[in-house]
């Protein structure tokens, strides 16, 4: 009716509006950017079905009053409000939403809502909350207590950059047929908890970034999480830099591929056992702890890494750990390990002598930033290429042992820790 309208700035209606029929409101007022003010006080209709993009892309309006419309047979709310950026309120009728099936993205992009009560949905044929907060940056008060989600299968990045959001209350909802949560709670950075306790994940295949960037959550108890079926964990807690400590003696990680950045920017956590992770099929983990600089110990005493690809950056950063055992490592299959101790300063020695050299293409820079190291067992390394460049930076340690098997390999380091004391071992 009044889609692309870019320059019209109000809309009153008469009372001609008043008592009508209209079964589509599907782009009503779509892209109506420099709209500040829509009267629906005489736009008193029913019988709507779809109110799909109805106010997309209003991105001046502040407030809409739709309480005079009947929502009660409408299907889709798709995408509703949709980019309207500026917007702080709505009102809706206090009419059961009984037939909605449809609310994707219906408030993507609403950075300014502050409030938002919808307490009067009837959700219980919806099957996707895909994006439906995702980018309200402002939203500190969600009621969303009424929701009912036992056919939803998809919440993915629900609540995603939810920035202003303290908690969140999901104890009542029904996950049995989730399937995926991919981002769910990715950007709230002022969440401090989360009470997930009757979370069903034993259909996920997926938990990539479900709480990256999480950065004030102090806790999570994950105990009732199915992870049996998940293949990937992709920044799963990557910087939730304000918890001490996770459980995760419960996860089956028997299936997962990727573990790439996992714990990454983790800064708070001071230990992490993972000794019940089966790593088995794990082809990632290139960046798993990457900058956890309050990490003093890390059990990976059952890790397999015998479809390793990658293991760049793996303890990038982890200044406080003064201590590794990685004799259970196989790199057959690893291509990269460049940079995976880079930072490591509270470590003094470090013994790769498991390591094979069959795949490894790249190992520079391996141990810059590791200014506490005395020993190093490097003597399943057998190519001399791979010391062209430098293994240390600047902070080098003054004097030290080396572990090496072949004279070129010494003649080459030599150039850069003259000082220290080589070892031949075949």
């Amino acid at each position: 009716m009044f889609s692309g309208c870019s320059y019209m700035k109000e809309i009153y209606f008469s009372s001609q509006f008043n008592n009508i029929e209209i079964q589509s409101m599907y782009q009503m007022f779509y892209n109506c950017k420099s709209l500040t003010a829509i009267d629906f006080t005489n736009f008193k209709i029913k019988n709507v079905e779809r109110m799909d993009n109805m106010f997309g892309y209003c991105s001046s309006l502040k407030n809409i009053n739709i309480s005079n419309i009947d929502i009660s047979k409408v299907t889709g709310m798709n995408q509703m409000f949709i980019g309207c950026k500026e917007l702080e309120y709505i009102e809706f009728p206090n009419i059961k939403t009984k037939e909605l099936k449809e609310i994707n993205e219906m408030f993507f992009g609403c950075s300014s809502l502050k409030f938002l009560d919808l307490s009067n949905f009837d959700t219980k044929q919806i099957k996707y909350f895909t994006n439906l907060f995702n980018g309200c940056n402002s939203l500190t008060s969600l009621n969303i207590s009424s929701f009912v989600t036992s056919k939803v299968t998809n919440m993915n990045s629900m609540f995603k950059d939810c920035y202003s959001l303290i908690s969140l209350d999901l104890s009542n909802f029904d996950t049995n047929n989730i399937d995926n949560i991919n981002g769910i709670f990715s950007g709230c950075l002022k969440l401090t908890s989360i009470n997930l306790s009757s979370f069903k994940t034993n259909k996920i295949s997926s938990l990539y970034e479900i709480f990256k960037n999480c950065s004030s959550l102090i806790s999570l108890n994950l105990s009732n999480f199915d992870t049996k079926s998940v293949t990937s964990m992709y920044h799963m807690f990557s910087g939730c830099s304000s918890l001490v400590s996770i459980n995760l003696t419960n996860f089956n990680t028997s299936k997962v591929i990727n573990m790439e950045y996992l714990f990454s920017d983790c800064s708070s956590l001071t230990s992490l056992d993972l000794s019940n992770f089966n790593t088995e099929n794990v082809n990632y983990v290139n960046n798993m702890f990457l900058n956890c600089h309050s990490l003093a110990s890390i059990n990976l005493s059952n890790f397999n890494t015998n479809k390793a690809q990658n293991l760049k950056n793996m303890f990038y950063g982890c200044s406080s750990l003064t201590s590794l055992n990685l004799s259970n490592f196989n790199t057959q299959t690893v291509t990269d390990i460049s940079y995976m101790f880079y930072g490591c300063s509270s470590l003094t020695s470090i013994d790769l002598s498991n390591f094979l050299d069959n795949s490894i293409l790249s190992i520079n820079f391996i141990f810059n930033g590791c200014s506490n190291l005395a020993y190093i067992d490097i003597s399943s390394f057998s190519k001399i290429s791979y010391f062209y460049n430098p293994i240390f930076d600047a902070n080098k340690p003054s004097n030290g042992t080396i572990i090496v098997k072949v004279e070129t390999i010494e003649n080459q380091l030599k150039k850069y820790i003259p000082e220290w004391t080589f070892i031949y071992k075949n």
